[in-house]
């Protein structure tokens, strides 16, 4: 008998016992992938267009840093930096030095890439209306709080080991 055999978990539909964590993953990974299927059909993906989306639009003007838009994505540097050299390539980002600190390179949406990622953008609303379709308004404004409660749950009850946290900022993300 293992510890497990005592856990009580949710049932599902199906009548199977089921972990959230293992749900969410799943509807995370099927609907990135949807997303990114989409998206080929225009150019891009889930994280091209989130790339074009944040640094193009933000708050303290535009200009954001590799460093704090790997941050602000949560994503590792190598995974940002292959996407930045295709945006790059394709002409739709641009990589500036800093002005002030010559060690920091800061990205700029050309207005090719803020065409881009408007089309994208198009995309992801078409979606998010087909998931909200599925569902009431009320089980949608329930799914957004119960997401948004998890996340904030698991950045402070369970933050990125810092020998993780270290890794993720080092190598090719330029502050």
């Amino acid at each position: 008998m293992s510890a497990l055999d005592d856990v009580q978990l949710d049932t599902s539909e199906s009548g199977r016992q089921e972990f959230i964590g293992r749900r969410l993953s799943l509807a995370a990974r099927r609907c990135r992938e949807w997303m990114d299927r989409e998206m080929a059909g225009h150019g891009g993906g889930l994280l091209g267009w989130l790339v074009l989306k944040h640094a193009g639009h933000v708050d303290e003007g535009p200009g954001l840093s590799q460093r704090e838009l790997a941050q602000r994505l949560s994503i590792g540097g190598p995974a940002l930096v292959r996407h930045l050299d295709r945006l790059a390539g394709e002409g739709l980002l641009e990589r500036r030095p800093d002005p002030v600190d010559r060690r920091v390179t800061r990205l700029f949406v050309t207005p090719a890439g803020e065409a881009r990622g408007a089309e994208l953008a198009k995309i992801a609303v078409g979606i998010d209306a087909e998931l909200r379709s599925i569902l009431t308004e009320h089980e949608a404004a329930t799914l957004v709080r119960a997401l948004e409660k998890i996340e904030r749950h698991i950045a402070t009850q369970h933050p990125q080991h810092p020998l993780h946290a270290q890794h993720a900022h080092k190598g090719t993300v330029n502050r």
